[in-house]
C-alpha cells in the first residue's frame, strides 16, 4: 500500500485469497492504515488479472471504495513496437 500524497510504501505486502471473507480481511486493512496516516481517501489500482480481479474490484466498488483499473502492454509487444516501428508512407491521410 502506498500513502498517494507522499509515494511512501504504507504497509506490507499479504495474501489474501479470493473470497469474501479475505475482501473483508483486506479493506479492514485499509481502512486502518488510512486512519494511521490520516488520509481522507482510499483509491485501488489494480492491473486485471484475468478474472481473479473482477469479483475483489466489484466488492470494493459496492463498499465505496473507488478502483481504477490499469491496463498495460505487455513488455514483449513494447519491445517489439520499439524495434519493429509501424512502417509509413509519408503521405498524409
Amino acid at each position: 500500500m502506498l500513502d498517494g500524497s507522499t509515494g511512501i510504501d504504507v504497509g506490507s505486502a499479504f495474501s489474501f485469497h479470493n473470497s469474501i471473507n479475505d475482501f473483508t480481511r483486506l479493506l479492514g486493512r485499509m481502512q486502518r492504515v488510512k486512519e494511521q496516516i490520516g488520509a481522507q481517501n482510499i483509491v485501488v489500482v489494480m492491473v486485471p488479472s484475468g478474472h481473479y480481479g473482477k469479483p475483489l474490484a466489484s466488492y470494493l466498488i459496492n463498499t465505496g471504495i473507488p478502483v481504477v483499473i490499469v491496463i498495460t502492454t505487455s513488455k514483449s509487444k513494447r519491445s517489439s513496437m520499439i524495434t519493429n516501428p509501424p512502417k509509413t508512407t509519408g503521405r498524409s491521410p
